[in-house]
C-alpha cells in the first residue's frame, strides 16, 4: 500500500508468481537469500531453531504480508524457516531485479528499499520480544517443539561380520523370487550377524534407498 498505484503498476510485471502446497518449505533458516516474498493468498508459519536444537513458532503470516526481506540484502542468510499452512500463492521480488531498478532510479525500488529497512527492524524487535516472552514462561512445552541436542540419540557404529549374510543371500537365491526375495534373505542374514555380535535388534533401523 505505501507504494501507491503507479509504483505498483511498475513493480507488478517484475514479480514471479509461485504456488506451494500445504507443508511446503518456502524458506529454510541459514540458506542464502536472494529474494523477498509477498503472500498473495493463504497463510504461512514462521519458526526458528533454538541453540539446543528445538524449534519455536514465531508467527503466522496472513495474505498481504511481505516476508523474507533479508533476502534483498546482499550476503544475508535466511533467519527463520517458513512453511505453507494450506495451499498458498506467493509473489517474489529478486535481489537482482531490485538492484537493477535502483540503478535506474525507479521510484518503486527506492520506496521498497525504505519499506524493507523498516520491516527488518520491526521483525527483529518482534522476534526478540517473542523469545523474551517464551524465556519468562514457566511452561513453554506447547510452543517449543522437538528435542534438545542432548536428548537426541547419537548413532553408534557397529562391528559385525556380514560375510555370512552375503553367503546366505547367495545360497537362497534359487529359492527366492526376484530382487525382493534376495533383499529379504540379505536382511535375515544381516539380523543374524548383528545378533551374534551382541547388538540389540530393537535398536537397529533398516533403511533401504
Amino acid at each position: 500500500a505505501p507504494l501507491g498505484p503507479e509504483a505498483r503498476r511498475a513493480l507488478a510485471p517484475l514479480l514471479a508468481l509461485s504456488s506451494y502446497r500445504s507443508g511446503a518449505q518456502i524458506c529454510r533458516e541459514g540458506d542464502d537469500g536472494d529474494s523477498c516474498y509477498l503472500l498473495a493468498s493463504g497463510s504461512v508459519s514462521v519458526t526458528k531453531n533454538l541453540p539446543d536444537g528445538r524449534r519455536v513458532r514465531l508467527a503466522t503470516l496472513e495474505q498481504g504480508t511481505l516476508f523474507g526481506q533479508a533476502g534483498l540484502v546482499p550476503g544475508q542468510r535466511r533467519t527463520a524457516d517458513v512453511k505453507a499452512e494450506g495451499d498458498v500463492e506467493i509473489l517474489a521480488l529478486t535481489q537482482r531485479t531490485l538492484s537493477w531498478a535502483l540503478g535506474r532510479g525507479d521510484a518503486w525500488a527506492i520506496a521498497i528499499q525504505a519499506i524493507v529497512a523498516v520491516d527488518l527492524v520491526r521483525q527483529l524487535r518482534g522476534a526478540l520480544s517473542r523469545l523474551a516472552d517464551l524465556a519468562a514462561k514457566e511452561d513453554v512445552s506447547e510452543e517449543i517443539t522437538g528435542k534438545k541436542r542432548s536428548e537426541v540419540a547419537v548413532p553408534q557404529s557397529v562391528s559385525a561380520n556380514f560375510s555370512g549374510a552375503e553367503r546366505k543371500a547367495r545360497e537362497k537365491k534359487q529359492e527366492s523370487s526376484g530382487a525382493m526375495g534376495d533383499l529379504l534373505q540379505l536382511l535375515r542374514g544381516t539380523e543374524a550377524s548383528l545378533a551374534s555380535a551382541g547388538i540389540d535388534l530393537d535398536a537397529i533401523e533398516f533403511v533401504f534407498d
